[in-house]
């Protein structure tokens, strides 16, 4: 699917960050490998990029189609903040973020809005500044480094999202929003047009 030519420099632009902090913390003397999803379309950009960067021995650049595979294997995923060319997606928490603390991932995240949604407290994630390659790449060495410390990190990033995003949590929610909403409502009195709140039994 051909993609517009803002959004290729946006993602060209994305990928090139996540490759200079990788170079930086290559340089720190981590021992690491970077899976970066990578549309046909930039592949002999970034290419040339990894080349001049000299790190093309520990990154592998994989196709949309193999991301799946790429979960399976990672420690780390990093969520970068540029947000969606959807207004809707944007809104909303970053989808990366909540699948990494749903598989119990460490997540380095830039700290943006969207992806602060997914855990606003910082449980599970460790921030960095957005588009700045050194300190992306600080974190990236530093988590590779202390494993023990990237492993607690996923574990709590994983109870957060069990505490913050189970059915009770969201059925209470609803009800708390619907219940307000109905007591704002004006009735003109006990006739058919009364809203009637049942509790919700398969949230518990």
């Amino acid at each position: 699917m051909p993609q517009p030519a803002a959004l290729r420099e946006k993602l060209a632009a994305s990928s090139v960050l996540v490759l200079e902090a990788f170079a930086v913390a290559r340089q720190a003397g981590t021992q690491a490998r970077l899976l970066l999803e990578t549309p046909t379309t930039l592949r002999s950009t970034l290419l040339e990029r990894i080349a001049a960067l000299e790190i093309a021995g520990e990154v592998r650049l994989i196709d949309p189609a193999e991301v799946s595979s790429g979960w399976r294997t990672a420690h780390v995923v990093v969520a970068l903040g540029n947000p969606p060319v959807d207004a809707a997606a944007a809104r909303r928490a970053n989808e990366v973020c909540l699948k990494a603390l749903r598989r119990g991932l460490a997540l380095l995240a830039a700290d943006v809005p969207r992806n602060r949604d997914a855990s606003s407290s910082g449980r599970g994630c460790l921030w960095f500044e957005g588009n700045h390659a050194r300190d992306l790449g600080a974190r990236m060495a530093f988590l590779a480094r202390h494993p023990d410390f990237r492993d607690a990190l996923a574990r709590t990033g994983r109870a957060h999202l069990l505490e913050t995003r189970n059915l009770a949590v969201i059925g209470r929610a609803y009800d708390e929003a619907y219940r307000y909403a109905v007591g704002r409502k004006k009735s003109a009195g006990s006739g058919p047009g009364l809203s009637v709140l049942h509790p919700a039994e398969n949230c518990a």
